[in-house]
């Protein structure tokens, strides 16, 4: 059956936001078990983690600004090859679109930080009279930021793709 889905067009459009699903899915009931198991002696935690949140996104969003610049030049590098035009065009395309995902995972980055922000104002709210309230909320923050870790988590294989492309590129440079 798996095999078959993979077959379809439509199930590689429909991966990954499933695996997400999962992933956030799972993450909340792990930072809820966690809050759970130790009688919310983890809230320390939790809260010392996501008062870091603020500045990682600033640097996840810098180095975006880097990884974007360098994929760039490796578009130029490739654009400038004298080899069989089918294969220069696809690499161009794959880069083209490393660079949109790149955008598009330091976009969603700073989403998640304003998701995050949002969340810690209503727990303020309704969170004071409830454990479980407050527990419930700092699962969904805990899940976010897991989140933005694997955002930039996709950032850095996107830069390991783009070195990989360099490579070949230099590679065949010297074969010259």
């Amino acid at each position: 059956m798996l095999k078959f889905m993979r077959q379809l067009n439509i199930w590689v459009k429909v991966k990954k936001p499933l695996l997400i699903g999962l992933y956030i899915l799972v993450s909340l009931i792990l930072c809820f078990a966690v809050l759970h198991i130790t009688n919310g002696a983890a809230k320390k935690l939790f809260d010392t983690v996501l008062a870091v949140f603020p500045f990682f996104v600033t640097a996840a969003s810098a180095l975006t600004w880097a990884l974007f610049n360098y994929i760039e030049g490796v578009l130029k590098d490739v654009s400038e090859l004298k080899a069989a035009q089918k294969k220069i065009d696809k690499a161009i395309n794959l880069l083209t679109d490393l660079k949109n995902e790149v955008i598009s995972n330091a976009a969603f980055i700073i989403l998640l930080l304003i998701l995050d922000a949002v969340f810690n104002g209503i727990s303020s709210l309704y969170g004071g009279d409830s454990t479980l309230a407050q527990w419930l909320f700092l699962s969904v923050r805990g899940a976010i930021i897991s989140l933005a870790i694997y955002a930039a988590h996709d950032q850095f294989q996107g830069f390991k793709t783009a070195q990989q492309f360099r490579l070949v590129i230099n590679q065949g440079k010297n074969k010259k």
